[in-house]
């Protein structure tokens, strides 16, 4: 009976503790992201409920977990702890993510493109680019700070 008992307060303290970094997660991704039109700082009303009823249910998923919290008779028992899953799963998306190449965007990629302009020497001054670069305008040749 204790057995069983203990696979349960296994299985419902990890489901608890998903569904509680899964919706912080979700909290802490949709409050990075600012509203069209936002009513309270960067956010609108509806964003800002949302964002704080999510984390709200992922502190109280996280409080249940810890009262389901399996206990072990010793430390060796306790191999694969939630620790050691978000670590094995990071390095399983960092794997992933090692077959493409790594890219950058938006002001960034004007940057680069400016650091590599001046390295090759198409400009004198470090932080210029010289136009056109890729969706530019043909017609014009000239430097600009950036």
């Amino acid at each position: 009976m204790t057995m069983k008992n203990n696979t349960l307060r296994v299985i419902l303290y990890g489901l608890t503790w998903f569904l509680g970094i899964v919706s912080l997660t979700l909290a802490v991704d949709a409050a990075l992201l600012r509203s069209k039109q936002p009513d309270i700082l960067f956010w609108s009303g509806k964003k800002l409920l949302f964002c704080t009823g999510v984390s709200f249910l992922g502190l109280f998923a996280l409080c249940i977990a810890q009262k389901f919290q399996p206990t072990f008779k010793s430390d060796a028992n306790r191999s694969l702890t939630p620790e050691k899953v978000f670590i094995f799963l990071l390095g399983i998306v960092f794997l992933s993510q090692l077959k493409e190449p790594a890219t950058t965007a938006g002001d960034l990629e004007f940057q680069m493109e400016g650091l590599r302009q001046y390295v090759r020497g198409d400009v004198n001054e470090f932080n210029s680019l010289r136009i056109p670069i890729k969706n530019g305008n043909l017609a014009e040749d000239r430097v600009e700070p950036i």
